[in-house]
């Protein structure tokens, strides 16, 4: 009996485990398929607006130099 439980318990953590993996497998699958959707967006847009590209290129570059006093008193502290 004592065999039978372990040997189900095992079952049971691999089905959990395998079945977890697939789950990872698939999700990782559909991030990826974002990611493109998302690449082909941001192409689209920057093809339709440009100067609005170059109006959120300009701010990510404000934004980024107001940042790095701020990044660089934490990585020091």
């Amino acid at each position: 009996m004592r065999k039978l439980k372990r040997t189900f318990e095992e079952l049971a953590a691999k089905l959990d485990a395998d079945a977890l993996a697939l789950v990872e497998e698939h999700l990782s699958s559909i991030d990826s398929t974002l990611d493109m959707v998302r690449s082909e967006n941001v192409a689209l847009e920057s093809e339709r607006d440009p100067e609005f590209r170059t109006r959120v290129g300009n701010e990510i570059d404000a934004l980024n130099q107001a940042m790095d006093p701020i990044l660089a008193a934490v990585g020091n502290a």
